[in-house]
């Protein structure tokens, strides 16, 4: 949390708050393993040996012959090498040139053959790609250039080639930060592409190629809050991102579930769009048709993708750090039941780590809600979940699952059964080896005292006046001797609470 625990506890509504706060990096974090740009790969071996001077000489000859021969070997050497000199060719002041040779309105292209118009286009729209593929500063070199206004000019060529390598560019430059992505916006590179998707899908001969990066450019438009994209710009988006994600294609739905994932991090009003458009339900079923390995209730489930289920989960857990309106909304459609088939089967790799980190994120969300949306998380068995996850996950799972517990208990003064099922659970346990992992994180620490506090007080109310079990507790799971150490905190809000803890429900008479 971005801001300390007032004594006299919390609310779902600044709770809530906080999480979202807090949670940003995790939020925002990019795609891991998913890449915000792509290189193209030539098909064939580019040259072992080159010559920067020799090939710039060709691409500024007046031989047509000589300068498609001068960009395809550029196209060649980007494409092919591991570590490709885009910044040689930036410092030498080539970009320019090849941003020219894109558009085919250069003159150029008045007296050749239209063979090699197209190739030379493509083969320099090929050459941008994989610069605008490199650093922030190349990109920057290839948008300075002009190069945006001018791949917008060939979306609206008829060759398909040149779409595909037009918009796969955009894509890149789109990928690189939020005022890229807006320089591609404002030349109507998300007007055009959607353009494009609805025909060649009402064609029903749509190139899978241009779908799979009209996918991965329309998530690239979506993404960055700093600020975010137009809103109406997101509903164009929208529009065409519902019609892709009705493609069964991987590769399609991983771009599109990441679009929808941006779009629901934007703010509450593209939340609502989205809700609106039946994006979720759609999103939900698909997650509903994919579960882990094994058998639950006599049906069979199949084990979905990491890059599937990622952005599924991430898009849930967005909506669900708004208002209630928005948790009540994804509670409904039976997001928690599937977050939990999933946690318990897992996914078919080796990254279910990451996935249980995320879903115990998603439920801190939701149990930073109403208390019906504590008894939701409750209902559906979550709380034995998280502990075992506070129990034996790697460290960041655990502290997901330490905030989700916690959060859980913010209504247990009111609402005694919440503080009932989370020490049934074996909470006290968890924390009791958990909270040495965590001595230097005064935050988590304050929220593990404020559950303690309300476990305690039930118990004691429980106890009718008699032995308080959530004492004992305590005691066997060797919590005590570390509350008693943390009255040595430098923060003031980890003494505060150790201090009362100890003074109301052990020392104090």
């Amino acid at each position: 949390m971005n801001q300390e625990h007032k004594s006299g506890g919390r609310n779902a509504k600044t709770e809530r708050e906080s999480r979202a706060s807090s949670i940003v990096q995790l939020r925002n974090q990019k795609r891991s393993d998913m890449l915000q740009k792509k290189r193209t790969a030539s098909i064939t071996r580019g040259p072992t040996a080159y010559n920067i001077g020799e090939m710039a000489e060709k691409i500024n000859s007046n031989d047509i012959k000589q300068v498609i021969e001068g960009v395809t070997s550029f196209r060649r050497l980007l494409s092919a090498e591991k570590n490709p000199p885009i910044d040689s060719i930036v410092m030498n002041g080539l970009t320019p040139i090849f941003v020219k040779y894109t558009n085919p309105e250069n003159p150029i292209y008045y007296t050749i053959e239209e063979s090699d118009k197209i190739r030379l286009i493509h083969e320099s729209a090929w050459v941008i790609t994989n610069i605008a593929s490199g650093s922030k500063a190349q990109t920057e070199a290839v948008i300075k250039a002009g190069a945006v206004r001018e791949l917008v000019k060939l979306l609206q060529v008829s060759s398909v080639d040149l779409q595909d390598q037009s918009i796969w560019a955009l894509g890149n430059i789109a990928g690189d930060c939020e005022a890229a992505r807006d320089a591609v916006i404002r030349e109507g590179g998300v007007d055009l592409i959607t353009r494009i998707v609805v025909k060649l899908l009402s064609e029903g001969k749509g190139s899978i190629s241009v779908l799979r990066n009209a996918a991965w450019a329309m998530s690239n438009l979506n993404r960055g809050r700093s600020p975010p994209p137009d809103l109406a710009q997101m509903e164009k988006s929208l529009h065409v991102v519902l019609k892709l994600m009705q493609v069964e294609d991987s590769e399609i739905m991983v771009d599109t579930y990441w679009a929808l994932s941006y779009m629901c991090d934007a703010g509450e009003k593209q939340v609502d769009m989205v809700i609106a458009s039946g994006a979720i339900e759609a999103l939900l079923k698909r997650l509903a048709t994919y579960q882990g390995i094994g058998e639950r209730g006599g049906a069979s489930f199949i084990p979905m993708k990491e890059e599937l289920v990622t952005p599924i989960i991430r898009t849930i857990g967005n909506i669900a750090t708004y208002e209630d309106r928005h948790t009540d909304y994804i509670i409904k459609l039976g997001a928690l039941s599937l977050l939990k088939n999933v946690f318990l089967f897992g996914v078919d790799n080796k990254k279910i780590a990451k996935i249980k980190k995320e879903i115990c994120w998603v439920v801190s969300n939701i149990a930073a809600g109403t208390p019906d949306q504590v008894d939701s998380v409750i209902r559906e068995g979550f709380l034995e979940l998280l502990v075992s996850a506070l129990k034996n996950s790697d460290s960041l799972t655990k502290a997901e699952a330490c905030w989700a517990l916690c959060n859980a208990s913010m209504h247990g003064k009111t609402h005694k059964n919440h503080a009932r099922e989370i020490a049934k659970a074996g909470v006290i346990a968890a924390f009791g080896k958990f909270l040495p992992t965590v001595r230097n994180e005064p935050k988590i620490i304050i929220i593990i005292l404020d559950c303690l506090l309300c476990l305690l007080e039930c118990g004691r109310e429980d106890s009718l006046g008699g032995e308080n079990a959530i004492v004992f507790e305590i005691e066997d799971a060797m919590l005590l001797d570390q509350i008693e150490e943390l009255q040595e905190s430098d923060n003031h809000g980890v003494v505060s609470r150790a201090e009362m803890i100890l003074s109301e429900y052990f020392y104090g008479g």
